[in-house]
């Protein structure tokens, strides 16, 4: 009786102890619309938190078992946001909630740019997007903090946008926007209205101002390119050395290589990362006159901006050979300070563009040195690696490494990771894959 008495008494402090921890965690809601979702918010003045996921995301599982429980985690969320989750893919598994949630989830998929996983979003009391959060934590403080970061009025970069394009263009303003922008990935609004707000600063050597140069910088007469030219301390202090000269190297090629290069043509931004050039090509260019009109601001980066000038030539005039022999030499004089990018690049155009094994080697070469520093484990350039390995023949090496890039992206929770099983797969069947 008395062991029975025992039991019960466990049973029941399991039960309470339970039911505390499930008060205490995030609470989502369940069975409510949008719109019964805003009148809450509403009346309760609260935020609204919206945590957008989908079912192959292995981040967003680690969220709700791991951080969403936490009884500090929920204290917060609780006191300060009405909580909602929202499904973004679909499945035959799907209950009636989430079916019920389907059209909003294609709205908020399209209308809020979700194409990472998971990515919170963050609306005021009236439904407009005030901020978002993008991937989660394995830490639940550091999640947290983020969150209270995304919300302090400073930070809300969809609410001082909103004020900007009502009118107010304060200094104070713009400069809490585009640093704002920055946290949320907004970088081509930063492109498109940084040099407006750095062209009012009188201290540009600030880090935020810095940051802003480094994405708004593409010419010679923008506001931050005596800073690039005249301050190496303090911008590679924060930009790295190797982006500093990257801008100015680009700034050259469009002000002066371009123009040399396809008589008097120059480079047109199509949208979506796509570029063109106008312009005849030169038949013979003549490297060192070129190399002379680099004098004055270009002129300590002249022997590098020539030596990344020639592959562009040598791949307008398809000229392969050439074309490989020029990057080879650039990588021997300027291997280390060669943008990794700009190596995914050079690959890219033998990967595309030709079938030999010496050029294809050499294009491997380029992509393992490019994985190296914040793209050590850079899923695309791994991707590169992989399918120019599968053109040269090697498909086991090929398969390994695509293999490791779908684990990677699998684990951020990114959409491509289905594109790269996609490929995998084609691999492993002997399919063509470019």
């Amino acid at each position: 009786m008395k062991k029975l008495i025992l039991l019960s008494l466990l049973t029941i402090g399991l039960f309470f102890k339970l039911n505390a921890q499930n008060n205490n965690s995030t609470y989502f809601e369940k069975g409510l619309s949008w719109e019964q979702i805003i009148e809450k918010a509403k009346n309760q003045n609260k935020y609204i938190f919206v945590d957008a996921y989908t079912t192959w995301c292995a981040p967003c599982r680690l969220m709700d078992q791991e951080i969403f429980p936490q009884e500090s985690v929920g204290v917060f969320f609780n006191q300060n946001f009405i909580n909602v989750k929202i499904q973004i893919d679909a499945t035959k598994n799907d209950n009636e909630e989430i079916k019920s949630w389907y059209e909003q989830a294609k709205v908020f998929e399209k209308d809020y740019q979700i194409n990472q996983y998971p990515t919170f979003l963050i609306f005021n009391s009236n439904g407009k997007l005030a901020s978002k959060v993008i991937g989660g934590n394995n830490l639940a403080k550091e999640f947290v903090d983020r969150v209270k970061k995304a919300i302090e009025p400073s930070n809300q970069f969809y609410t001082l946008k909103s004020k900007y394009e009502s009118g107010d263009s304060s200094s104070t303003l713009v400069g809490n926007m585009l640093n704002a922008a920055l946290n949320v990935h907004e970088n081509d609004f930063v492109k498109q209205h940084g040099n407006f707000y750095l062209g009012k600063q009188k201290n540009l050597l600030s880090e935020e101002n810095i940051k802003i140069i480094g994405l708004t910088t593409s010419e010679s007469t923008h506001p931050g390119f005596k800073i690039l030219i005249e301050n190496a301390t303090e911008v590679e202090a924060v930009l790295g050395s190797v982006k500093r000269k990257e801008l100015i190297m680009n700034a050259a090629i469009n002000e002066i290589i371009v123009p040399y290069l396809r008589n008097g043509g120059k480079m047109i931004k199509l949208g979506g990362g796509m570029i063109n050039f106008t312009g005849d090509l030169i038949s013979i260019p003549n490297w060192e006159l070129l190399k002379e009109k680099l004098k004055g601001s270009y002129a300590a980066f002249a022997d590098e901006i020539i030596m990344a000038a020639k592959p562009m030539y040598f791949d307008w005039n398809k000229d392969l050979f050439n074309y490989t022999n020029s990057v080879n030499t650039y990588l021997i004089n300027f291997g280390n300070e060669i943008p990794n990018l700009s190596l995914i690049i050079y690959s890219s155009t033998i990967l595309s563009k030709s079938n030999s094994a010496t050029d294809l080697k050499s294009a491997i070469s380029w992509t393992t040195l490019a994985l190296r520093g914040d793209d050590l484990l850079n899923p695309y350039f791994m991707y590169q690696k992989a399918a120019l390995n599968y053109k040269l023949g090697e498909k086991l090496n090929a398969i390994k490494i695509l293999e490791n890039a779908v684990e990677i992206v699998e684990s951020k929770g990114d959409l491509s990771s289905q594109v790269y099983k996609s490929i995998l797969e084609k691999m492993k069947t002997g399919e063509k894959i470019w």
